[in-house]
């Protein structure tokens, strides 16, 4: 046998075979890590309503659009569809969504509509009332919460229960 036929047809000095295998190792638990089970994966969803008008929840509140980081409360679009991904399981509440968000939720309203002497300020989950404070929600899969103001002397109601899409 030929000692032609034992060399390698190429070499790499060792440097750089720890960082070959460095990237590898990474590029396997990247990987990993995408296609791994999140504990914590649920779906609510809130609606607001004012004087009748349908308020809009944005999309991508707790999504960081620079780095793409995504907190474990968020939404992907304007649906009011609350998404719930958590390495840990624990109780989220409503409240801290609207933290994310940055907008007021308690007993008294919702960001700057206030229950006053001309509003109600009312909220339903499920379609049934709630007594207290809204942010002390927990978030359940397919949760429907309704935050609703309306004028004084009608009587608050909440919107339809939501038409959940298939793939929830």
């Amino acid at each position: 046998m030929s000692d032609e036929k034992l060399k390698p047809r190429w070499s790499l000095p060792l440097w750089a075979v720890f960082v070959l295998l460095g990237v590898i190792s990474a590029g396997v638990l990247f990987l990993a890590a995408a296609v791994a089970p999140v504990p914590e994966h649920l779906h609510s969803h809130v609606s607001i309503t004012v004087d009748g008008a349908p308020q809009v929840v944005p999309a991508n509140v707790g999504i960081n659009e620079k780095t793409q980081v995504t907190l474990p409360l968020h939404t992907h679009d304007t649906t009011g569809i609350l998404h719930v991904e958590s390495p840990t399981q624990r109780t989220f509440e409503l409240g801290e969504f609207f933290a994310e968000w940055g907008v007021p939720l308690d007993s008294e309203g919702v960001g700057d509509f206030r229950q006053s002497s001309t509003e109600s300020f009312s909220v339903f989950v499920n379609q049934r009332p709630f007594e207290g404070d809204p942010a002390t929600i927990a978030l359940t899969n397919k949760l429907d919460i309704d935050l609703v103001l309306a004028p004084r002397g009608t009587t608050p109601a909440p919107s339809a229960p939501f038409a959940w899409p298939a793939e929830y």
